[in-house]
């Protein structure tokens, strides 16, 4: 879920960014930033945005990343981790689907 830009241009920034954005002031500015995003960086999955008030970053605690992953039948939360980005940890998720989708047959 793509919810603000935690580096935004003209603001603090991380050098390593491989994208710079302006922070979204409007809906149609934050998915257009989501397009960008998924051209640049090409996630594997749905990237989703957050409302213009974050509503989905504060019920999960997402900012400024998190990994959560949802159960795809009832919506409820299969998986989590602390926030990040410090605790942020991609094979580790990795590693929850690899069993979990061996426990599905899939």
């Amino acid at each position: 879920m793509y919810q603000s830009e935690a580096h935004a241009s003209g603001s603090w920034h991380a050098r390593d960014a491989p994208i710079m954005l302006a922070q979204a002031k409007s809906l149609a500015e934050r998915l257009a930033a989501v397009a960008v995003f998924k051209e640049k960086l090409k996630p594997v999955g749905t990237v989703v945005a957050d409302n213009m008030s974050n509503g989905a970053s504060r019920a999960f605690s997402a900012y400024p990343n998190r990994l959560v992953i949802l159960n795809g039948g009832d919506g409820t939360i299969a998986y989590t981790q602390f926030p990040g980005p410090f605790a942020y940890n991609g094979l580790q998720a990795l590693a929850w689907l690899t069993a979990w989708a061996g426990k599905q047959g899939k």
